[in-house]
């Protein structure tokens, strides 16, 4: 399965090649409550609200031809992830067949990045509203 990740119009994985694939694929979501206290009652109540907040965490490992260049990569690289738009996450199978899933509203930004030897590892984080199959 190759993967896919555009955030607005920029690519943050283009999962051409097996090793530019994301791993360590993370989703963590949960609706906006408002809890409200009461003066003298016994209980606090929880209101829904109905937002959805859900973000994306995975890391992608990309391969360098010197340590200069991956270092220089992680400053570059971490300035430019600063992105906001719908997020666009293509799964394709090795069949062939895709499937698109969207966050709308969505903010990307590199948590962490860092080299080991000639191979930088980024962790991204994309957060946004509810996960859906069509377009926004």
């Amino acid at each position: 399965m190759k993967i896919k990740v555009k955030v607005g119009s920029t690519v943050v994985i283009d999962g051409a090649e097996m090793r530019e694939q994301p791993n360590n694929w993370r989703v963590n979501g949960s609706p906006v409550n408002q809890v409200a206290q009461y003066l003298r009652a016994a209980q606090a109540r929880v209101h829904q609200r109905g937002n959805v907040q859900t973000t994306i965490t995975f890391q992608c490992a990309k391969e360098h031809a010197s340590l200069q260049a991956a270092i220089l990569y992680c400053m570059t690289h971490y300035r430019s992830m600063i992105l906001t738009g719908t997020a666009l996450f293509v799964f394709e199978s090795d069949g062939g067949a895709t499937t698109n899933e969207y966050l709308a509203n969505a903010s990307c930004h590199v948590s962490e990045i860092y080299p080991v030897g000639l191979t930088t590892f980024a962790t991204y984080n994309i957060t946004g509203g509810k996960p859906q199959a069509t377009s926004p």
